[in-house]
């Protein structure tokens, strides 16, 4: 084979693999297939901002995933390239199921305080609040405060709270309180007739102390 033949194939394989920036794919860590599920997603011809546009892909494409790199993830072309997409353009995140009880929760600041009532809407008590807060999420718990403590769930640690999680206030060993956490030191819970349905402290002034705390999904 003369020299200039070995020249221009060299000289192809080259332009071959630097075509929209991207480089020959070799041996993946991982190769799968993804249909796209949504439109709007873009496949980038590089990591980083300045990355230009290779192609839209439509909805209902089947697309060949390689490795994860930082956010994006390798999608193999023909003849071995590779693009971009973020992997948050075709992968929807997650949502934890107490954040779920808490985002569901929270829909209902605002609404009124009232002992013994069950209606998230027009009033209920602390135990009340927590007991249907879980029935909407098909969970079924004891439907006073105490009893949640007793016999709902599994014990927590304070420092191991997660959203979601019931946290229970006392004197004596004795529940008299019972809120959802959500996060961040901060409880969302029946609290009286004057506040209703609101957000507090995880500990405030005025509560009874922190007496513990459940789990139950």
């Amino acid at each position: 084979m003369s020299r200039n033949i070995i020249r221009k194939m060299a000289l192809s394989t080259m332009i071959g693999a630097s075509i929209f920036g991207m480089t020959v794919f070799a041996n993946p860590v991982e190769n799968t297939d993804f249909t796209i599920e949504k439109s709007g997603v873009v496949l980038k011809s590089e990591l980083g901002a300045q990355a230009a546009d290779v192609r839209e892909l439509k909805k209902g494409e089947v697309i060949r995933l390689g490795n994860k790199v930082d956010d994006s993830i390798e999608v193999i072309l023909d003849y071995g390239k590779v693009a971009y997409v973020k992997t948050d353009q075709i992968v929807e995140p997650k949502i934890d199921k107490g954040q779920e009880v808490v985002d569901f929760a929270v829909k209902h600041v605002g609404n009124p305080y009232r002992y013994g009532g069950n209606s998230l809407t027009n009033g209920t008590d602390c135990s009340g609040f927590t007991s249907q807060v879980y029935k909407n999420f098909g969970v079924n718990i004891s439907r006073t405060s105490g009893g949640q403590y007793a016999s709902n769930g599994t014990h927590v640690k304070k420092s191991d709270l997660k959203p979601g999680d019931l946290v229970f206030y006392g004197y004596n060993g004795r529940v008299n309180h019972v809120a959802i956490y959500m996060g961040n030191n901060k409880i969302v819970h029946a609290g009286t007739a004057r506040t209703g349905i609101h957000i507090s402290p995880l500990t405030q002034r005025g509560m009874a102390p922190y007496m513990g705390a459940k789990r139950v999904i």
